[in-house]
C-alpha cells in the first residue's frame, strides 16, 4: 500500500500564520521547508532536521495544529527510517499518536510496510526493556528465543541494542 504525502495543508498553514507575523516558511532558493523536511524525513536525514529546526524552530509544532496531517514520523516510519523516525519521538512524542488524513498512525504505516524492526525497536525502547525481552509465551519461549527460530537475527540484534 502507498500512501501520498501531502503537506500542502502544513505549508498553506504555516504560509497563512507567516504573512501574518511578517515571516516566511521559504529558504533563499524559494523551496518551502517542508518540503526539505519531508525529503530528509524520506532519507532518514537525522542532521538535515536540526538544520531545519534551527532555521525554524518551530517547524515540529506546526503539525500539532493540524487534527490529521502527515508528520515527519509517517513519512519516515512508512520509509523505514528507524533512527530518524526515534529521533522524532523523542523530540515530538505526539507524533506518535498522530493520525494521517487516512487514519493512519506512523505505527500503522511502519507496520503496512513490513517495518518489524521499527515497530519492535521503538516500543521495546519506550517500555521496560528487562520486563519484555523477560516475557515468556504459553512454552516458555522469550522473544530471543522466537526471533532465533524464525531466524530473524536483525530482531535479535535490535533487542539487545
Amino acid at each position: 500500500m502507498s500512501i501520498v504525502v501531502d503537506v500542502t495543508g502544513v505549508s498553506d498553514m504555516v504560509s497563512k500564520d507567516a504573512n501574518r507575523s511578517g515571516s516566511s516558511s521559504t529558504s533563499t532558493h524559494g523551496e518551502n521547508i517542508y518540503e526539505k523536511l519531508k525529503k530528509a524525513a524520506q532519507d532518514g536525514d537525522i542532521k538535515r532536521l536540526y538544520q531545519l529546526i534551527a532555521e525554524d524552530p518551530d517547524i515540529l509544532g506546526h503539525f500539532d495544529k493540524l487534527p490529521f496531517c502527515e508528520t515527519p514520523l509517517h513519512i519516515a516510519a512508512e520509509r523505514g527510517q528507524t533512527h530518524f523516525a526515534m529521533e522524532l519521538m523523542n523530540l515530538k512524542p505526539s507524533f506518535a499518536l498522530k493520525l494521517n488524513v487516512s487514519g493512519f498512525s506512523p505505527l500503522h504505516l511502519a507496520l503496512q510496510n513490513k517495518h518489524t524492526r521499527m515497530v519492535l525497536y521503538g516500543w521495546v525502547k519506550r517500555e521496560n526493556r528487562k520486563k519484555i525481552l523477560d516475557w515468556k509465551d504459553e512454552d516458555g519461549n522469550t522473544v530471543f528465543h522466537i526471533a532465533a527460530s524464525m531466524n530473524q537475527n536483525e530482531v535479535n540484534v535490535s533487542l539487545i541494542i
